[in-house]
């Protein structure tokens, strides 16, 4: 963990607020998860998941293939086990978010001092974790939750290259923005702010 947090630049008193804020969403997820089938598209999804199926379009490939590593993790039944997809993906989002809100406020205020910083990322990342919409999307079986943790994984990347403008970072972002994308269309969306972001200082 420590090494991954050099490679971003986030120095290492801050390494140990990562886990924490994974650990405290996940176990208030997994406290609250659904252990069956829920309404809507949860038993479509679950379903697919298991048989690596199609669900409706645009198909969920991402969601579909880890879905299935899920359902050989030896806890409750089928449903339960895609349902923590949901939760494992939605906590490792607010880690990721975390991370993004602190790498933002050093690239906006890069003399500002630590002790905000923190705060300011911890509440915010904590604040959406346990929001009412995405709370409720971490508990069934839905394709939100991996979509959120992926696309802010996308950001954390773009804005890391912004920091350091190595090609590496750039590849990275287009690989996990063609994930998101996979994941869900509405990606698609978020195009010309990258493109815009992208393109700054003259690079392509």
């Amino acid at each position: 963990m420590g090494k991954i947090m050099k490679i971003i630049g986030i120095r290492n008193k801050n390494v140990l607020l990562v886990p924490l804020v994974f650990g405290i969403s996940f176990a208030v997820y997994f406290i609250t998860l659904c252990p069956a089938v829920y309404t809507g598209d949860s038993g479509e999804l679950i379903t697919a998941a298991y048989v690596l199926g199609v669900p409706h379009s645009p198909g969920y490939p991402l969601y579909c293939l880890l879905g299935r590593l899920f359902t050989f993790i030896p806890l409750g039944g089928i449903a339960l086990r895609v349902n923590l997809m949901s939760a494992f993906f939605a906590a490792l989002a607010c880690a990721v978010i975390y991370l993004l809100i602190f790498k933002i406020i050093n690239l906006i205020q890069p003399g500002s001092l630590f002790l905000p910083k923190l705060l300011s990322s911890l509440s915010a990342s904590l604040i959406y974790g346990f929001s009412n919409t995405f709370w409720s999307q971490a508990v069934i079986a839905e394709v939100y939750t991996l979509w959120i943790f992926v696309l802010a994984l996308t950001f954390l990347v773009l804005v890391i290259w912004i920091e350091k403008k190595s090609p590496a970072w750039l590849y990275l972002f287009s690989f996990l923005y063609g994930l998101s994308i996979t994941t869900h269309q509405l990606s698609l969306f978020f195009a010309p702010g990258f493109f815009i972001l992208t393109r700054q200082d003259g690079h392509d």
